[in-house]
């Protein structure tokens, strides 16, 4: 009972997940799973004294209101969360904030510091002791989180005076800060870097493995321009994405800056790219100006990148990069209007969330939003792109189960076909045989009657009837013995007796048989002598020779025939050339099919189309390789490749 259960469960988990592939659901179930397990990840604990706050603790101290005192002296009131753009300040400069930090009561054990948004370039003290000096690691000094253990004993009850000295190149200002013990200071940080840090880094691996295996899909197809440019993108985005949150990531000046202006002009050309490719519109237009806005774009950058310029690049740069951007997302939503189906819808919508996110961060890195605020990218851009790249893979994964069926159909017609031909063939060959075996006796009896009545004969016209008989009844037995041969070597009854063959006898006796017919046409027929010998079967051999050679003198009508062999090293050229009329080379393949002749104007003669299939399927039994060259008007050449004794 249990194997029976088992295998039962195994179908239907099968049947379930083949019907949740056909429809909106199995979106919804990927889009959960890029979302549950990176969050699972990011729940890991950074240290087991952190894992187990939910929430921020209730005993911590929120220090809300400050003193900012300016680069200049200039000193006011402010309160917390602190913004220089938003105050009307330049967003780049030194500061200094004075924040009071009231202790009441005993202190029971170590207490912490928490900032969540501090320049990377930063002092810290309290009560005129310095608990931390930190120098930028990238040329741009930035906000950034910050956790600061307060050593026992310097922390008093009562009023602590609490200095923070930045020095900002971007989005100057400071957070909250928050004081407590350190276990429940350590608690919130961890919250706020899991959501901040490492969740967006866990989406954005899921979404970048995804975009390697659409990569490595792409390079095997090269021509489905949609799943190319979407690969490229998600690569260029989500690795620009990761790099936000590498703090060992740095480059020397202006590396970091010009980097992240790149990536960001590449991930828009990349988008347009894709939306062109996805739009069933001509718009190569379109496309040669987004690649030369974009190639003007890099090198205003770099200009700017090396005049250490970048952030008044970026504020006028960045607003053209959304004009080339607003085609893009058009053409997605009127793909997604005229399919009206929910896979290019949810496309459509996300390139538009990733749009407002672009905008968002804009404005976020202008110094325009809160500086307790996040770019919002890294989470919006590797979900875009992880819905669009899941519905290209279902769609290529359903567009194989649609080949795989039509592979399956195809093959079971082939099959069909296969045993119909092999019934028509056996049927054939049997025909052959029968007939060409049956009818050869009554042949030769009336071939013996049509001698004796000759030799009887007195008068010179039945002479002349009678000998016109014998010819048709020579020719006649001539192909009832070629249909006999083809009915044999079809029906696999021909065995090959290989052995050493010393070539000269057998054109010899190819030279006896045609030169009586050659010297009628009047043409010259030429056999070299040779003291080659070859491993073959000395019969067909003789056979496709004296074939190749027959054929060559009925297609000649002037000139001549040459039968010679030419020694290689460990083979033997066995060859027939005529100075005939020549093959065209859309025949070359057709004359070697059973029944099929030449046509006017090409040199045929009366005949019944056998003897190449013989020569072929013989030679095809040997082992032995034919190649024939044609000139058309001037002659043919056939090759035997034979093995050399």
């Amino acid at each position: 009972m249990r194997s029976s259960r088992g295998s039962f469960g195994a179908r239907w988990a099968r049947m379930a997940l083949r019907r949740a592939l056909q429809g909106p659901r199995v979106l919804l179930l990927i889009m959960g799973l890029m979302w549950a397990l990176p969050a699972a990840w990011a729940q890991a604990p950074l240290e087991p004294a952190a894992s187990s706050a939910a929430a921020p603790p209730p005993g911590l101290l929120e220090l809300l209101q400050a003193r900012f005192v300016a680069a200049d002296g200039t000193a006011q009131a402010v309160a917390l969360p602190d913004t220089w753009g938003l105050r009307g300040l330049p967003i780049a400069g030194r500061g200094t904030y004075l924040l009071d930090l009231p202790v009441s009561g005993p202190l029971n054990g170590a207490w912490a510091l928490y900032l969540p948004r501090v320049s990377s370039e930063h002092r810290i003290l309290l009560n005129g002791v310095v608990l931390q000096s930190e120098r930028a690691r990238l040329p741009r000094q930035h906000p950034e989180p910050r956790l600061v253990a307060l050593p026992l004993g310097l922390l008093q009850p009562g009023l602590n005076r609490l200095e923070v000295e930045v020095n900002y190149g971007i989005r100057g200002g400071l957070s909250r800060v928050w004081a407590g013990p350190v276990a429940d200071v350590r608690a919130l940080a961890f919250q706020a870097h899991v959501r901040e840090a490492r969740l967006p880094q866990a989406l954005n691996l899921v979404a970048l493995t995804l975009a390697l295996v659409m990569l490595l899909l792409w390079l095997q197809q090269r021509n489905d321009g949609v799943l190319g440019s979407f690969a490229l993108l998600a690569c260029v985005a989500c690795a620009r994405n990761l790099t936000y949150y590498d703090q060992g990531f740095s480059l020397p000046a202006p590396g970091p800056d010009l980097l992240f202006f790149g990536a960001q002009v590449v991930s828009a050309y990349l988008l347009t790219r894709l939306a062109l490719a996805a739009s069933d519109l001509q718009l190569g237009r379109w496309r040669t100006l987004a690649d030369a806005f974009t190639v003007v774009l890099l090198v205003l950058g770099t200009v700017a990148a090396g005049m250490e310029a970048i952030v008044t690049a970026r504020r006028w740069l960045y607003p053209l990069l959304a004009l080339m951007l607003l085609p893009a997302v058009g053409l997605l939503l009127r793909q997604a209007w005229r399919q009206r189906g929910w896979p290019v819808a949810a496309v459509a919508l996300g390139a538009v969330l990733v749009s407002a996110a672009g905008a968002h961060d804009y404005l976020y890195g202008l110094g325009h939003l809160s500086i307790e605020g996040r770019l919002l990218l890294p989470f919006a851009s590797p979900i875009f792109l992880g819905v669009f790249g899941l519905w290209r893979l279902r769609g290529l994964m359903l567009a194989l189960a649609r080949g795989d069926r039509l592979n399956r159909l195809l093959e079971s017609r082939i099959e069909r076909r296969t045993r119909a031909l092999h019934r028509a063939n056996g049927v054939k060959s049997a025909f052959l045989a029968t007939a060409s075996h049956d009818l050869r006796q009554p042949i030769l009896a009336v071939s013996l009657m049509v001698g004796l009545a000759r030799q009887r004969a007195t008068d010179a016209d039945q002479l002349s009837l009678l000998d016109r008989a014998q010819q048709g009844l020579d020719g006649l037995q001539r192909f009832m013995s070629e249909l006999l041969d083809l009915s044999r070597l079809n029906t696999g009854a021909v065995k090959t007796r290989v052995s050493d063959v010393p070539l000269q006898p057998v054109l010899d006796e190819v030279a006896l048989h045609l030169r009586t017919e050659a010297e009628a046409k009047g043409l010259v027929l030429r056999v070299r002598p040779t003291a080659a010998v070859v491993r073959t079967d000395p019969t067909l051999l003789a056979q496709v020779l004296r074939n190749l050679a027959v054929n060559a003198v009925r297609h000649t009508p002037r000139g001549g025939v040459l039968v010679r062999a030419r020694l290689r090293r460990t083979q033997v050229w066995l060859e027939v050339w005529d100075t005939g009329p020549g093959i065209p080379e859309a025949q070359r393949e057709a004359i070697f099919d059973e029944f099929v002749r030449l046509g006017p104007g090409t040199g045929g003669t009366p005949g019944w189309g056998l003897g190449l299939a013989i020569v072929r399927q013989s030679l095809a039994l040997l082992r032995h390789p034919l190649e024939l060259d044609s000139w058309p008007g001037k002659g043919s050449r056939f090759r035997v490749r034979l093995p050399r004794v």
